[in-house]
């Protein structure tokens, strides 16, 4: 008769965590593709720039496509070229508006409050120096609303942060909670393989028994190893009871009351 040798195996296990706020992500390079296609368009297409313009328009651009990769001395690249971008042309605030907000937002989402807040009192501040210098009538309205604009955009990108802090840190908890299930299905293997291994041995050694025309004392030995594996199986079975319900307590759950605990 071949041996036969009870296994359990854990299939259990931590997937990989992958940090949601890496900079290299299919959605940035989404953003960054379609704001430099709309700034070359706006820039090159519908405006006919002059050759200083047009340079600085394309180093925005390469440095706009940095943020993929290094996002911090990117946009603080894409932002003093932003505002040099006035200094060639009058109406280059009013078509560029839409790529400076972004790299605000891109900023804030980037950085902290602190640094999304500088970023939106430096460019309204710089909003309104401009206005006054080339419309004084009409300076602190058009400041105001550049002023506000930038905010909003300062506050979307920080909100878009504390809820991709928020995946993250759901996304750990998730893995320490797949770590300590792991842990508890190796205890319940060590804590029930053995007894199975044990269990399985004797029945094995009471089939033999049987077989071998047994005598009297034997049929008394098979009957006192009948109980001994009744009480090796009821004390696994307890076993896997008491973490089954462990499992349940940490993780929220009402354990079973029908699940005996010693």
């Amino acid at each position: 008769m071949a041996k036969h040798k009870p296994v359990l195996q854990i299939r259990l296990s931590v997937g990989r965590i992958r940090n949601p706020r890496h900079c290299a992500h299919p959605g940035l390079l989404m953003i960054l593709v379609t704001v430099s296609a709309v700034l070359l368009w706006q820039t090159f297409v519908i405006h006919r720039p002059t050759i200083p313009l047009g340079i600085l328009v394309l180093a925005q651009i390469v440095a706009f496509g940095c943020t993929y990769r290094f996002p911090i001395p990117s946009l603080i690249v894409f932002a003093v070229l932003s505002m040099a971008g006035d200094a060639f042309s009058p109406m280059y605030s009013s078509y560029a508006l839409y790529s400076v907000l972004v790299a605000i937002s891109l900023w804030s989402y980037f950085t902290n409050d602190p640094a999304s807040a500088g970023a939106a009192l430096l460019f309204s501040a710089y909003q309104l120096v401009w206005s006054t210098n080339t419309d004084t009538a009409a300076a602190p309205l058009t400041a105001l609303l550049f002023s506000s604009m930038f905010i909003l955009a300062a506050l979307l990108g920080a909100a878009l942060r504390r809820f991709v802090h928020h995946l993250q840190r759901q996304q750990q908890a998730i893995a320490q909670m797949r770590l300590q299930m792991l842990e508890s299905a190796e205890e319940l293997h060590d804590a029930v393989s053995g007894t199975l291994s044990n269990v399985d041995l004797m029945l094995q050694y009471r089939s033999h028994t049987l077989l071998s025309a047994p005598t009297a004392a034997d049929v008394e030995q098979i009957v006192e190893l009948d109980e001994d594996i009744r009480t090796r199986l009821d004390q696994a079975s307890q076993d896997v009871a008491q973490i089954v319900n462990m499992l349940f307590e940490q993780y929220g759950e009402t354990a079973d009351p029908s699940m005996p605990t010693n």
